[in-house]
Order: structure tokens, then C-alpha cells, then sequence
């Protein structure tokens, strides 16, 4: 619940300052939280990340929410293997 909330924290404070952030600052924003979604939350719900990564992203540029969306597959990846590498 705690990470649904950060989430969520995160996304409403990049849209209040979504003026003030360059394409690369709404990248690097949107990366970090779609990443972080995914292993967050498991490969469950792997949409999720995704979509996080692409509404984060959408606030400031079309190229953000392309990286977003590409960071959430991302996260759902490094989950997977790091698991196949733990056993």
C-alpha cells in the first residue's frame, strides 16, 4: 500500500511541476517510476509499471511516456532474472 501511495505522491507532484521540467527531467522521472513499479509490485500485475511509466511521462512529453513504458517492461525483465539467477 505504501508504494501504491508513493506512486501516486510521485505522479501528482511531476504533474504540478510538469512546467518547469525539461523531455530529459520527464524521462529520467518517468524511468525511475516505471522501473520502480514493476519490481515494486511484482510480476503480477506487470501492466502496472507500464502504465505508470506512460501517465508520468504523458504529463510532460510524448518521448517521456515512450521511456516510461519501455522502463516498466524493463523492471518486469530484471525481476525475472533475478530470480533465474538466485536459484
Amino acid at each position: 500500500m505504501h508504494d501504491l501511495l508513493q506512486t501516486v505522491g510521485s505522479i501528482l507532484y511531476t504533474y504540478k511541476n510538469r512546467s518547469e521540467l525539461a523531455c530529459m527531467d520527464g524521462m529520467i522521472i518517468a524511468m525511475a517510476l516505471g522501473a520502480m513499479s514493476s519490481i515494486s509490485l511484482g510480476m503480477n500485475i506487470q501492466v502496472y509499471g507500464m502504465a505508470v511509466g506512460f501517465i508520468t511521462g504523458k504529463l510532460v512529453s510524448l518521448t517521456a511516456s515512450i521511456e516510461g513504458v519501455m522502463s516498466g517492461v524493463m523492471g518486469v525483465y530484471v525481476l525475472r532474472f533475478s530470480h533465474r539467477a538466485s536459484d
